[in-house]
């Protein structure tokens, strides 16, 4: 059972180029390659991570969990904290009840009682608007309130800006110098001075606490079921060290119309972002349930919504669809999220939640990778029996 369990996790990894070749590297040729690499947006993954430091955001899973030491984590070096995993039922074809409330009013983004701090938002918003990475300010979700039932789950949902998540998650390690005493500080730093070593709650007004969709399909490889990660872009918001990433995920978009459920909202979300990242439509995805709501540490507690799928698609469609989607991003001047597979990788097998944690960072997954896959390890047999996977 645990080698049928282990071929289902095919992960593709990348070896360094000397590994692939076989041929030491030296001289002008290696520095001429450590160019390439450290320069380009279209590299293999795991010859970025790690060498990357991101000015607005600390990405590093180490330090961000020592940072919030006094929050259990899902799983040991996993940076996030459950919410609430949905599990129960999954296997006889049901799927959660998560009921859904809108607040009547739009989110306004609070101002910090420190006058440093509004300042230091102010300068590392327009930074990160000049950097390019925000190319609109849509209407987003944010999580009011989330409660537990025990038979029902709650989520009050709140109207925002997506800039209201770059002016506070998104800028938290933001290095500010004040012009007077010399002092350096950063959001994260003040918050810390205020909580310690917890994260701030769900309902601080000062953060924007978007709700965030991930999902995880799976594809039939050569015979095995197979999680399509793909090789994230450098030119990304976040998770943007290079790494293997969930095959979508993206920010919740505020609903005009008149849906009001989970699934017209967070469901249809998720399946937009496949469409739009890697060109899986809703026709091509077999099934696909959510598995947890989680708080992310490295933005200091945002809310993600995991999720888990299946396509029946052969991997040459896949793959067609994929380019074709990378194609039509480019055409219409869009952040492309996920680049070309490279071409030196091999397959990793991954069998239990502690193969993967010991994998995470070597094999060069984003956190947000990381988090997905333990989620559906969390509820393993429930999932493939759902997905007949």
């Amino acid at each position: 059972m645990q080698r049928a369990i282990s071929n289902i996790f095919r992960l593709f990894a990348v070896k360094s180029v000397e590994q692939a070749s076989g041929i030491p590297l030296g001289g002008q040729i290696f520095e001429a390659l450590h160019y390439f690499v450290l320069g380009s947006s279209e590299l293999p993954p795991t010859l970025i991570t790690q060498r990357i430091k991101n000015k607005f955001l600390n990405q590093d899973p180490k330090e961000i969990i020592a940072l919030y030491s006094d929050e259990g984590l899902v799983a040991k070096g996993i940076p996030y904290c459950t919410i609430k995993e949905w599990s129960e039922g999954i296997e006889l074809g049901k799927s959660p009840e998560i009921r859904i409330k809108k607040h009547s009013k739009p989110f306004k983004l609070a101002n910090w009682e420190d006058g440093r701090a509004n300042a230091l938002r102010d300068a590392a918003f327009s930074e990160f608007k000049d950097s390019g990475k925000m190319n609109r300010d849509e209407t987003v979700i944010r999580l009011h309130n989330f409660s537990d039932f025990g038979g029902y789950s709650e989520m009050i949902i709140q109207r925002a800006k997506y800039s209201h998540q770059v002016r506070s998650q998104l800028i938290l390690d933001y290095q500010h110098t004040e012009d007077e005493t010399g002092d350096v500080i950063t959001l994260r730093g003040l918050l810390k001075g205020q909580f310690g070593k917890s994260l701030p709650p769900i309902s601080d007004p000062r953060l924007a606490n978007t709700i965030g969709v991930a999902a995880i399909i799976f594809y039939m490889d050569a015979g095995q079921w197979t999680p399509l990660l793909v090789p994230r872009s450098m030119k990304t918001a976040i998770f943007n060290q290079g790494g293997w990433h969930c095959t979508a995920s993206g920010a919740v978009e505020w609903p005009y119309d008149a849906a009001s459920s989970f699934e017209d909202i967070f469901t249809s979300e998720i399946l937009k972002e496949l469409e739009e990242e890697v060109g899986l439509g809703k026709a091509d995805i077999k099934d696909i349930v959510p598995l947890a709501l989680a708080r992310e540490l490295t933005r200091a507690g945002k809310p993600q919504l995991f999720f888990v799928g299946r396509t029946d698609l052969a991997p040459d469609d896949v793959k067609a669809r994929y380019e074709a989607a990378r194609h039509k991003a480019k055409k219409q001047h869009e952040i492309v999220e996920v680049n070309d597979f490279p071409l030196f990788r091999y397959p990793a097998t991954i069998g239990s939640e502690k193969e993967l944690i010991l994998l995470f960072r070597e094999r060069g997954f984003t956190t947000e990778a990381a988090g997905n896959l333990i989620y559906f390890f969390r509820a393993r047999k429930e999932i493939q029996k759902r997905l007949g996977i």
